[in-house]
């Protein structure tokens, strides 16, 4: 008895070469061999007088070809069932008596849970059709936002700033002010990141210390380097099991990056006027060297300006993540081969790219 089906080849559960000969002694000139088939039989079973055997086909298109020292059947013979033993007592020395058997520990069973929980099946109605291929490796892009707020410009009229230029240059100029970079160095109380993780005293209480924007930014760098793999010009790997990590500290850096902007943003609303009168100063300055019918109003310059100052947004930081898994393909290029060879170290590759979790492709011994 067997189950014909097509997609059972496709699975590898069966031979087609094997069906072929099955299919001859079926014909009538030949055997008339009779045979039934059940949708969705996977047992394996032989009897021979009093001996039998029980074994589990292997999917080819989900597992690699089995080792020399992998069962997955066993033999019942007429021996295996004494007359004293019950039929549980029986099924335990037969499992017993598989080859390369041992007990299974429960640190093995937790030890699976844990990696399942980081690494999860994907859905199973689904992996039948697309588990061909699996890599310990994702591409991942990361963007930051709303972080860098020394770097944020804020626009005026080209009259202004460049009034003194002739007006045909004064047009193709950049027109942008930094307001704020003079407040680089600035340090705000912001909680303590350590290795990712957020720092408590004793008492179970936040650890806090100050810091500045450039400090936060080798913060963050860190992360990425701890990470990611950049394999260039490909783009930026990370481990499949180190993503749940890397989340928790981007987390974490986060939290302190909002804390440090809310006081950024505290002390440029305070120290606004005098960024305003700074502006203003330095437009009027150039002012001066034009004729005076061309000269603007200090009122008015102060209120353009202080217009722009409060236009500048106000952006919630934040971190996009986009995570995509390595195509097959790309395992067959040779650049990219090489490329992430150079990025990432022999032990850390080692099985990452695992090709044939698909049937390998069948050699033909037969002499030519």
């Amino acid at each position: 008895m067997i189950d014909a089906a097509p997609e059972v080849y496709h699975l590898g559960y069966g031979d087609e070469s094997a069906l072929s000969r099955l299919h001859e002694a079926m014909l009538p000139g030949e055997k008339g061999l009779d045979v039934r088939q059940a949708r969705g039989l996977r047992i394996g079973l032989l009897m021979v007088d009093d001996d039998i055997v029980v074994w589990a086909p292997t999917p080819r298109a989900v597992e690699a070809e089995r080792e020399s020292v992998e069962q997955n059947g066993i033999v019942l013979t007429a021996s295996d069932a004494g007359a004293n033993e019950t039929d549980a007592e029986s099924a335990a020395s037969a499992a017993a008596s598989v080859p390369n058997s041992q007990d299974l520990a429960l640190e093995a069973v937790a030890k699976v849970l844990e990696v399942l929980k980081t690494n999860p099946a994907v859905p199973f109605d689904l992996s039948r059709k697309t588990r061909v291929f699996s890599t310990k490796f994702q591409f991942i892009e990361l963007t930051r936002s709303g972080a860098e707020w020394t770097q944020r410009t804020m626009t005026l009229s080209s009259l202004l700033l460049n009034a003194d230029l002739p007006a045909a240059l004064r047009d193709i100029l950049d027109t942008a002010i930094r307001p704020f970079k003079n407040s680089a160095d600035q340090k705000f109380r912001v909680a303590l990141v350590v290795d990712g993780q957020r720092a408590f005293d004793e008492k179970g209480e936040r650890l806090m210390v100050n810091k500045s924007q450039a400090e936060l930014s080798n913060d963050w760098d860190a992360i990425l380097e701890q990470y990611l793999c950049d394999v260039q010009p490909f783009g930026k790997l990370i481990p499949r099991e180190d993503v749940p990590r890397m989340q928790k500290a981007i987390d974490a850096y986060l939290e302190s990056v909002r804390a440090w902007v809310t006081a950024f943003e505290k002390g440029i609303r305070e120290n606004r006027e005098e960024n305003s009168k700074m502006i203003v100063e330095a437009i009027v300055h150039r002012m001066a060297k034009l004729p005076l019918k061309s000269q603007l109003d200090d009122d008015d310059i102060r209120v353009q300006v202080e217009k722009s100052l409060k236009k500048i947004g106000i952006t919630e930081p934040s971190v996009r993540i986009v995570i995509k898994d390595v195509a097959w393909s790309s395992t067959r290029d040779e650049e990219f081969l090489a490329a992430i060879k150079r990025a990432v170290p022999p032990e850390a590759l080692d099985g990452s790219f695992n090709e044939f979790t698909a049937a390998p492709e069948k050699v033909n011994d037969a002499p030519e």
